[in-house]
């Protein structure tokens, strides 16, 4: 199998890839198995929604703004990976942190 030489292909695209060299077909269950077996795992890409031209030029805009900014001004800064489910505004007190 190619999940070494391919480490972010999908577990589909692994088991098409047994298919067509091998003529052979398993369920995607049996290459996450097999993957599993071998000290490897499977999991979805992230889904991200594509950035604005407006999202990009505030995200330039912040950057500048912040680029000389000392320790001292960073210091008291906490940095969250937050993310809000769909559905739910960013004030809703559901917003799972990971």
């Amino acid at each position: 199998m190619q999940a070494h030489r391919h480490p972010f292909w999908s577990v589909t695209q692994l088991q098409n890839d047994l298919r067509h060299a091998t003529g052979t077909r398993i369920s995607t269950e049996t290459v996450r198995g097999r993957l599993h077996e071998a000290g490897l795992s499977s999991r979805a890409p992230a889904i991200r929604v594509p950035l604005t031209q407006q999202h990009r030029r505030g995200r330039l805009a912040w950057a500048q703004q912040h680029a000389r900014w000392t320790v001292a001004e960073w210091t008291p800064v906490l940095f969250t990976d937050v993310k809000v489910l769909p559905g739910n505004d960013r004030s809703s007190p559901e917003s799972v942190e990971t």
